[in-house]
């Protein structure tokens, strides 16, 4: 409940008492390894993850978190290699393609990681985050009106879904459907989501459509919530500079 909750300190906590009552009960181990890799502490969740191999070899959900975490130290052969034995365990375990295919991608094989998005969909084609990321890649393979009906299919699925609703804002932007990369973007904060990338995005499609007052606030916003960002920092002088 504690880490459903956003608590990831409590739930940490938590797990680490069940670890210690039932140290044979792989589920604790790649709980811990699970909150400790969303905190980027991939090396600690790395050794998290192996000690609930080491109770249960076949655990695909522990083999895809392992993978994970040896990706974020840039060992994407050894993370490969596990996504394959957890795929092996588990023919439906869609994250291990999920993850595989965001290990291709920061490697810049995107076409590798398309096919790895594409056999997670077809295991569940209402996966928002495989749309997403699969519209990520599309979008690097210059293949960019494929991309934007990834992300506004992952924005049906998950509407909250931030990152769909930031690169579906960028990519009509890039496209210069700027109208439409507004009315996108002015939902996000209207949902009442304070993010300085939401607001500075705004302020681009803003001052492409001439609102340079308009787009002077949004990159206020920006660098209210984030004053070292010095994109918006340069643009804020340059709309000042216009008026």
């Amino acid at each position: 409940m504690l880490e459903a909750a956003g608590d990831l300190a409590g739930a940490f906590t938590e797990w680490e008492r069940v670890s210690r009552m039932v140290p044979q009960y792989a589920n604790a181990w790649y709980h811990l390894g699970n909150l400790l890799d969303e905190q980027g502490k991939s090396v600690q969740a790395e050794a998290q993850f192996r000690k609930a191999l080491a109770i249960d070899p076949n655990m695909a959900e522990a083999l895809s978190g392992l993978g994970l975490s040896l990706a974020a130290q840039a060992r994407f052969d050894e993370a490969f290699r596990i996504y394959a034995r957890a795929i092996a365990a588990n023919p439906n375990s869609i994250h291990a393609y999920i993850n595989w295919g965001i290990g291709l991608a920061s490697r810049g094989q995107f076409e590798e990681a398309i096919r790895k998005y594409e056999l997670a969909l077809r295991l569940n084609p209402d996966d928002a985050l495989a749309h997403h990321n699969l519209g990520l890649s599309l979008a690097a393979s210059g293949r960019s009106e494929e991309a934007l009906e990834q992300y506004s299919r992952a924005l049906e699925l998950k509407p909250g879904f931030l990152p769909a609703r930031l690169s579906l804002g960028v990519g009509l932007l890039r496209l210069k459907k700027t109208r439409q990369a507004a009315a996108i973007l002015e939902a996000g904060l209207a949902a009442g989501t304070g993010v300085p990338a939401l607001h500075f995005q705004l302020g681009q499609a803003y001052e492409q459509l001439g609102r340079g007052d308009d787009a002077a606030r949004e990159y206020q916003e920006t660098l209210q919530l984030n004053p070292t960002n010095g994109e918006a920092q340069n643009a804020l002088a340059r709309v000042q500079a216009s008026r």
